[in-house]
């Protein structure tokens, strides 16, 4: 028997969106954050319908951000990722899902690039007992 799951990416769905995906054959989803969403509420309704959360997908618009060492240009990037992973742990989401950058006009000079942002959001994900998966 198969412990794999056919989930789906998805942005902050109603319930009857939720239904559709599980007729639809899927078995889990993974919600994106928004800060105005009501996360809480989707996950509820994806777990009455009988869909597994399999991750949260955290905010990536200012993901290139968090390689600045400059807090005034990276606190806002880590703020929202930091919101996103506490929304993940209140709801039982294991995996938040983080972009280092988004798209292919971002370069990075190798020799100076700050850790520290992800080193931080690391470990407030371990004392969470969330797990983070990096995309891109």
């Amino acid at each position: 028997m198969w412990k794999q799951k056919l989930g789906i990416s998805v942005g902050m769905p109603d319930k009857e969106q939720l239904q559709r995906l599980k007729a639809g054959g899927f078995d889990a989803v993974s919600p994106a954050w928004h800060a105005a969403g009501d996360l809480a509420a989707v996950c509820a309704a994806a777990r009455e319908c009988g869909l597994a959360l399999q991750s949260l997908h955290a905010p990536f618009d200012k993901a290139a951000l968090l390689w600045s060492a400059d807090e005034a240009v990276s606190a806002p990037a880590l703020a929202e990722q930091l919101a996103a992973l506490e929304d993940c742990a209140r709801c039982g989401i294991p995996v938040m899902v983080a972009h280092v950058w988004i798209g292919f006009e971002y370069s990075f000079d190798p020799n100076n690039l700050y850790f520290g942002n992800f080193d931080a959001l690391a470990a407030r994900a371990a004392a969470l007992g969330v797990k983070l998966a990096f995309e891109n």
